[in-house]
């Protein structure tokens, strides 16, 4: 599948309006889980990349590296298979960070491969060009690890504990850790992600008259 992909130093202008928009995601994300830090975000964005991919597409970065993914847009599936077709660990909406970052937080991770489920945009960094930046700071560096590692960690438990439930506790448990995730979500891949047929969560959806859980 076909994917294109920018340097932020590319000159078209309607490029740079988007782009701006882009970082602004970053920044926000950043502010959200108290970890801006103004003195090497500048510099860490102009080393970053714009992608875009096409839906089922492979994310992969043409250097092959292992990167930090901001999800600007779409949704992204994370399997150990090589096919959206396979089972699926994760499944990421945007303003969400995923990748195989093991070399920033220091920790075995699951090696999934990443899917654009939808025309998707992202901004990457590789993992050796944010680590190296963010040396020199210790503090922030463990907060960052820090907060990358719960990601992690809070990712591992929501897929655990959906295998384990009824999909009517399945559903309370998006609702109430992930809405986003409903919310950007077709139903089809929703009851994909959870492992249920589409016909039985839109069953469990008319038993709940389509009201969010109480």
């Amino acid at each position: 599948m076909k994917q294109v992909y920018f340097s932020l130093g590319f000159k078209s202008t309607t490029y740079k309006m988007n782009n701006y928009k882009r970082l602004l995601q970053i920044k926000k994300y950043a502010l959200a889980n108290d970890l801006f830090f103004q003195e090497i975000y500048f510099d860490m964005v102009k080393q970053s990349n714009h992608h875009h991919f096409r839906k089922n597409s492979l994310i992969k970065t043409p250097q092959g590296k292992e990167s930090l993914f901001f999800l600007n847009q779409g949704l992204v599936i994370g399997t150990k298979d090589k096919s959206v077709k396979g089972d699926w660990t994760y499944l990421i909406h945007s303003e969400e960070v995923f990748g195989d970052y093991q070399e920033i937080v220091g920790a075995m991770m699951p090696t999934l491969n990443w899917f654009a489920l939808s025309d998707i945009e992202l901004i990457s960094i590789s993992c050796e060009t944010f680590k190296n930046a963010l040396i020199p700071h210790p503090a922030y560096f463990k907060k960052i690890t820090s907060h990358l590692y719960k990601l992690e960690f809070e990712r591992l438990e929501t897929f655990a504990e959906i295998n384990k439930r009824g999909l009517p506790d399945k559903l309370r448990l998006l609702e109430t850790r992930n809405p986003d995730l409903i919310i950007e979500s077709k139903f089809k891949d929703l009851a994909k992600y959870i492992g249920v047929s589409r016909q039985h969560l839109y069953r469990e959806l008319m038993n709940k008259n389509y009201f969010p859980s109480r």
